[in-house]
């Protein structure tokens, strides 16, 4: 007979957030969140449930709120790369940015 055992999915929760920064230098920590830290997200949230907030839930919304803000970093990245390579693509066919007005 076969043993299978149930393995517990991670949940994202559970996750420490991808750039967790330390207040003080707003460089990447060591990914602990902090009492004091917790408690500021929730009073900073709090307005914004019906519910009273707990410090998981203010380690989700870290979480997710860390998250984007990675998505965005990446997007911003991309459009610049994108950018730098469209106007060395037109300086290599001669192209200029500047515009002609055609009368």
């Amino acid at each position: 007979m076969a043993l299978h055992v149930k393995r517990r999915r991670k949940r994202r929760h559970d996750r420490q957030p991808p750039l967790a920064t330390t207040r003080s230098s707003g460089r990447a920590g060591s990914g602990a969140l902090t009492a004091e830290f917790l408690d500021e997200t929730i009073s900073e949230w709090q307005p914004y449930s019906r519910r009273p907030l707990t410090r998981e839930d203010a380690r989700e919304i870290i979480y997710n709120v860390t998250g984007f803000m990675n998505v965005l970093l990446r997007w911003e990245r991309a459009a610049r790369q994108n950018t730098a390579t469209i106007k060395s693509s037109r300086s290599e066919c001669g192209m200029n940015d500047s515009r002609e007005e055609f009368n």
